[in-house]
């Protein structure tokens, strides 16, 4: 396909036109560079890169529990942190450091946690659970950058990280 720019035809032709071959095969380049750089921003956007989907999606262990999150976060759109707990006591605990919190509005918890503290610059929430136990918070992105913390399930640290965009 390159040939083809390179081979621009010349035509001898009566009308007083202003041709600009070399403009031609600029806009050409400039044209093929646009539409690549369009099908990849389809295919990012496709597989999570600017919202939900398979790259966006992370998943974490920390002792008997797995959290799902997303990796990129929109602002003020909002987003789900559950966490799956398996081989639980008679109660589960998750601590959020609040500088963590700041960057979001908490918009509910699933289940209604049973007691809520603050402690040391943590916010601890804690759940009644027999066994298992799947709790979800569905959170508000407040601000945008990049967010990083050290969450605290039954005890156990996890770091957490995402990125808000607008």
């Amino acid at each position: 396909m390159a040939n083809d720019v390179d081979k621009a035809e010349h035509i001898k032709h009566s009308l007083e036109l202003q041709e600009d071959i070399p403009l031609f095969k600029r806009g050409i380049h400039f044209q093929r560079a646009g539409i690549a750089l369009m099908f990849i921003f389809l295919i990012c956007g496709a597989a999570g890169a600017f919202g939900t989907g398979p790259v966006s999606q992370q998943n974490l262990t920390v002792g008997t529990t797995q959290i799902e999150s997303e990796k990129f976060l929109r602002f003020k759109d909002e987003t789900e942190l559950i966490f799956r707990m398996h081989q639980v006591e008679a109660e589960a605990q998750i601590a959020f450091p609040t500088e963590y919190l700041e960057h979001f509005e908490v918009k509910n918890i699933m289940p209604e946690p049973v007691a809520t503290e603050i402690v040391a610059d943590k916010v601890v929430y804690r759940f009644a659970a027999n066994q298992k136990a799947v709790i979800r918070f569905f959170l508000n992105p407040g601000q945008t950058g990049s967010v990083d913390g050290i969450l605290s399930v039954n005890n156990e640290p996890v770091s957490i990280s995402h990125f808000i965009y607008r």
